[in-house]
């Protein structure tokens, strides 16, 4: 798949906007779409993510990916899963309007196909995969990259002084990415399994090595949760134990060799086993501490909760001086 800028933002003679009485345009220009449209969306830096798609012009054209950055933020903005990301952008006219992808005859992010599988980096969840394994192979994080390039334009546009200064205890975000408990477990796998020689590694564990294992384990579980959630449950759990079961083979399998056993992936894996499980079983989502492992990228980052927010990265206490 090629890797080609979004052009199409010149309003068609289908534009959805047009169908809009005079009233209606007030009430979106006067909504959060119009500040997004207009102060976030123009200054995402499609160039960045050109790394994830192929050089090659005559494969298949990539899907904006502007318009899947600027999704991804909105998407946890509004707290949503990636499934009612895709609902709002397809029947909210804000998303598309701060986009903007009002003339596009069809909204160009999908979730999955008509079959459940994923569809290359024309997923939002496999874009954001191929950015994981970007950091994983590069040790770059794009995501955080386009982020931090915008912090000054977000503290202008939050009206956050550099003069205005207080004490307070706040959560300092750790620039990791959120993982859940399945993903906790598999990246930590599956990063020790790519620094074993290949020549010496299981069959069994082979399967780790391709980018559609990650795809499949992590992907599928997340678009399960459509359907009934007693065997969304049951599904996700049988992949955790599957992939535990997986992560307690390769500790012993490990942890007798000396170079292996010194190596930070052994590390994490070892402390991962150790937070996860109990004597070899599962334990229970109350029973993980909230210092255990949040990301393996970031090893020192916790879990917290602050009023009614949920953060993972550090807790720090502000003092600042007024002057």
């Amino acid at each position: 798949m090629s890797f080609q800028l979004n052009n199409e933002q010149q309003m068609a003679i289908y534009d959805s906007l047009l169908l809009l009485t005079g009233r209606e345009i007030k009430h979106l220009k006067g909504s959060w779409a119009e500040i997004f449209s207009k102060k976030v969306f123009p200054f995402i830096d499609e160039d960045r993510f050109s790394v994830l798609y192929s050089d090659n012009p005559a494969t298949r054209p990539n899907n904006p990916a502007n318009v899947y950055f600027g999704l991804l933020i909105l998407r946890d903005i509004f707290n949503q899963s990636d499934e009612e990301a895709l609902s709002s952008l397809m029947f909210d006219l804000r998303y598309q309007y701060a986009l903007p992808t009002t003339s596009f005859q069809e909204q160009p992010v999908c979730v999955r196909t008509r079959t459940g599988r994923p569809v290359s980096k024309n997923s939002l969840t496999n874009f954001r995969a191929a950015v994981y394994s970007y950091n994983q192979e590069h040790g770059v994080d794009l995501i955080q990259e386009e982020i931090e390039s915008h912090a000054q334009q977000f503290s202008k546009l939050l009206k956050i002084e550099g003069k205005t200064i207080r004490m307070d205890s706040l959560m300092v975000s750790s620039s990791c990415r959120k993982l859940s408990r399945l993903e906790i477990i598999y990246s930590t796998v599956a990063r020790l399994i790519k620094v074993i020689d290949k020549n010496i590694l299981p069959e069994s564990f082979k399967p780790y090595l391709e980018e559609s294992h990650y795809n499949d384990t992590i992907y599928r579980s997340a678009c399960a949760c459509s359907h009934a959630d007693r065997s969304r449950d049951k599904d996700l759990n049988s992949k955790i134990k599957r992939v535990l079961k997986d992560g307690l083979k390769l500790y012993f399998l490990s942890r007798k060799d000396k170079e292996i056993s010194k190596t930070e992936e052994f590390k994490l894996l070892s402390r991962m086993l150790k937070e996860q499980t109990r004597k070899g079983r599962i334990k229970t989502s109350k029973e993980i501490a909230p210092d255990s492992l949040q990301n393996p990228t970031d090893p020192d980052a916790t879990y917290r909760k602050k009023g009614k927010k949920k953060h993972i990265g550090y807790t720090v206490n502000r003092v600042s001086l007024r002057y």
